[in-house]
C-alpha cells in the first residue's frame, strides 16, 4: 500500500513505535499473495480463489494526503498523533518531500492493491 508505506517507512526512521508497526505489518503473511487463500482454506472453506484488485487513491494535495494520517482514523494515525509535536513535524516534513518529489504541490495518485477472496462453505 504505497500511500501508507510512504508514511510508515519515513516514520520508522524517526520513531521506534512506527518502526515496530512497519515490521508487524510486513510480517503478516495474510497480506502476501496467496495469504488470504491459505487463511480461508485453513478455516475450512473450499474452492477458494483470490484475485488482486488495484484501486487508485486520489489526493488533491499534500494537505489532503496528510489528513488521512492525522484525522484520528486507523492505527498509523493513532501512532502519529501520540508522538511529540517535533517528531511528528519532522515526519511530516520528510513525507511532504516524498509526496512532492520535487514537483509543485497538487494532485497525486497512489495505487492500492486489495485482494478479493471467494470461498465455499462445505456442506
Amino acid at each position: 500500500m504505497p500511500a501508507f508505506d510512504l508514511v510508515l517507512h519515513t516514520g520508522a526512521t524517526l520513531d521506534a513505535g512506527l518502526s515496530g508497526l512497519r515490521s508487524t505489518r510486513a510480517g503478516r503473511s495474510h497480506f502476501w499473495p496467496g495469504g488470504q487463500t491459505a487463511l480461508w482454506r485453513k478455516m475450512g472453506l473450499t474452492d477458494v480463489t483470490e484475485i488482486p484488485v488495484v484501486v487508485d487513491c486520489e489526493y488533491r494535495s499534500f494537505a489532503d494526503y496528510w489528513a488521512t494520517f492525522t484525522g484520528g482514523q486507523g492505527i498509523i494515525s493513532g501512532h502519529l498523533m501520540a508522538l511529540p509535536d517535533d517528531v511528528r513535524g519532522a515526519i511530516e516534513q520528510h513525507v511532504r518531500a516524498g509526496y512532492l518529489v520535487g514537483l509543485p504541490d497538487g494532485p497525486r495518485s497512489f495505487p492500492m492493491m486489495f485482494r478479493v477472496v471467494r470461498g465455499v462453505v462445505p456442506t
